[in-house]
């Protein structure tokens, strides 16, 4: 019990001190100021009171609860930022813009552009306006790469095509259409195709010597036949018919490659009959006596010589003798 009265007695003691230390605190400027906020406090109540603000404490209460009054304060800062960032620049041009945009409007609503939207809406659906914005895409890009140069080298194309054309029409070369589907269908102009290279590489090979050769041989060829038909044609002909029905011929045409190498075989003796008669004519004379006629007799090609004529005389001579 004493131990209580004297804790109660030390709690007295010490807010008595507080009560002190506080009135010593109190200058003259705080009183004044505590009275002024006192003063704004009654006023500022009393204007609740009678502006009716205490009915929407609720409200207010319920903003609070649910976050609607953290928000409305953020939106509140945000239209502050945009006011604070708004120069006088910015709004008119912001103005401009929205000007423009009533213009805008004001334009498509007098076209009745209404009317595309859902012709719009369809070709976004069917994917038709990004195959349109490509086009136009392509067609832009073709109008950056025609040069002045190029248009020009277009318009000269064009002017001849038309003028192709117009040759075709006068020269009904259209009744030609056809004719010519026929032929690649049958398969005719490849061939003619196949010809026309032909002569093409006939005519590319045909040199100017060939040329005056060909004509030449027609000539000559032109000349025999008029020759014999002049003269003895006619029974150069019955004899060669003649020997075809004996079979004359075909023993002549089996003979034949014996025959031209015979015939090569004469050919080549006369060639060395003309040599050597040109070689005696133009060579050393000889001095004649045994002496020369040792020395000659000594040398290999003068043996192997007289070797082959004596062959060549003891074949004639059993040719000869059957």
């Amino acid at each position: 019990m004493n131990v209580q009265l004297d804790s109660k007695a030390a709690e007295s003691g010490e807010l008595d001190r507080l009560v002190q230390a506080a009135k010593d605190a109190l200058t003259d400027d705080i009183v004044a100021r505590l009275a002024a906020t006192a003063s704004d406090g009654a006023d500022l109540l009393d204007r609740v009171n009678r502006s009716g603000v205490a009915k929407a404490l609720p409200h207010l209460a319920e903003m609070a609860n649910n976050g609607d009054l953290e928000r409305l304060a953020q939106l509140a800062r945000l239209v502050g930022s945009a006011q604070d960032a708004l120069t006088d620049d910015m709004v008119s041009r912001l103005a401009e813009m929205a000007g423009g945009s009533m213009d805008m409007l004001d334009q498509i609503s007098r076209a009745q552009l209404g009317k595309a939207i859902p012709v719009i809406a369809k070709l976004i659906q069917n994917g038709d306006l990004d195959r349109v914005a490509d086009l136009a895409r392509l067609v832009g890009s073709a109008q950056d790469a025609l040069t002045d140069d190029m248009v020009s080298r277009l318009a000269d194309t064009a002017g001849g095509a038309i003028s192709l054309v117009d040759q075709i029409n006068r020269a009904q070369l259209d009744k030609a259409i056809p004719v010519i589907a026929r032929m690649v269908h049958t398969g005719d102009l490849d061939r003619l195709a196949d010809l026309a290279r032909l002569v093409g590489s006939a005519q590319d090979a045909l040199t100017d010597d060939m040329v005056s050769r060909l004509a030449d041989a027609m000539g000559g060829g032109l000349a025999m036949l008029d020759r014999l038909q002049r003269g003895s044609g006619d029974r150069l002909v019955n004899m060669l018919e003649r020997l075809d029905s004996a079979g004359t011929l075909e023993k002549l045409a089996e003979a034949l490659p014996s025959l031209v190498n015979r015939l090569d075989m004469v050919e080549g003796l006369l060639h060395c009959l003309e040599k050597s008669a040109t070689e005696a004519k133009e060579g050393v004379h000889a001095t004649g006596g045994l002496m020369g006629l040792f020395t000659l007799m000594r040398r290999k090609d003068t043996q192997e010589t007289l070797g082959f004529l004596l062959g060549l005389a003891r074949n004639m001579q059993a040719q000869c003798a059957r």
